[in-house]
């Protein structure tokens, strides 16, 4: 399965840009802290450096997460251990190792919704963003950028 490498934001006119660190399936603590923040949804935008699930309560909500028009998060680890149990049947070691990792919630889920969030990830999780801000661009990667961001960009036009 290949996800999209790279999306571009544009500049953000109406509200403000935020960003936050690993979710993992804490949706309900992330909702009460932006309220408690004054996070405005309706112009406001909210980016994720990825790792929305896993290890918290609420995996299946912070996925869902990407489908809000606020929220942009960029593929972690997690996600793609997540895609590799979906898509490796056949191969209990993966589904071990994403277990230990804090996924056994993907391997109670019925199979009608894993897949809604396989698709869910595949459609919205670019491996990288740049957010374009008044101030310049923001690049947003899960782990590890590289030291020239051109290199990502090369042959991802927006």
């Amino acid at each position: 399965m290949m996800l999209k490498q790279h999306k571009h934001m544009p500049v953000n006119v109406e509200g403000r840009d935020w960003f936050v660190g690993d979710l993992h399936g804490h949706y309900s603590l992330l909702m009460k802290t932006l309220e408690q923040m004054g996070f405005d949804f309706d112009r406001d935008r909210l980016f994720a450096v990825g790792d929305l699930i896993d290890r918290g309560p609420e995996s299946p909500e912070c996925i869902r997460l990407l489908l809000e028009p606020w929220f942009h998060s960029v593929c972690g680890n997690h996600e793609c251990m997540f895609i590799n149990g979906r898509l490796a049947d056949d191969h209990p070691h993966i589904h071990g190792m994403h277990i230990k990792n804090g996924g056994a919630w993907a391997y109670e889920i019925s199979e009608k919704e894993g897949n809604e969030l396989f698709q869910i990830i595949r459609s919205y999780m670019p491996m990288c963003l740049t957010v374009d801000t008044l101030r310049g661009s923001v690049g947003v990667v899960h782990a590890q950028a590289p030291r020239d961001w051109k290199k990502v960009l090369d042959g991802f036009t927006p």
